[in-house]
Formats: structure tokens, C-alpha cells, sequence
């Protein structure tokens, strides 16, 4: 599911836990924006993969050109 709403880390490494005890292959996806410096998604990414996951990837968006 398609969820847009920012999320504190413990919160979403114990979301992630319990997501991947029912499904072990779940891949997880990051949305960062603007807002977050890159260095931060990078340490979510090392941190999700230090937990386990293994599926680790990045969702982008088209940018926009006038």
C-alpha cells in the first residue's frame, strides 16, 4: 500500500519487523522528498539492511520540465 506520511525511525524499523515476520521477502521501498538530506536516506537504507532486509530500494518521480 501507497503511504505518503513521514515516520519516525524506530517506528518504521518495528513496522518493518513485524511486516517481514508474516512475509520474510517483502521488499521495502523508500519515498524520501526534497526535505530529506540524501546522507539521512542513505543511513535508513544501511540501517533496514544491517535489520535483514535485503530488498532495500528507492521510489522516484518524473522530474517535471517546463
Amino acid at each position: 500500500s501507497s503511504n505518503r506520511k513521514a515516520i519516525e525511525l524506530e517506528k518504521l524499523l518495528i513496522r518493518v519487523k513485524a511486516k517481514r515476520s508474516q512475509a520474510p521477502d517483502t521488499a521495502v521501498l523508500i519515498r524520501g522528498d526534497e526535505r530529506v538530506p540524501y546522507g539521512k536516506v542513505v543511513a535508513l537504507m544501511g540501517q533496514l539492511q544491517q535489520s535483514g532486509v535485503e530488498n532495500v530500494g528507492l521510489i522516484t518521480e518524473p522530474v517535471e520540465t517546463n
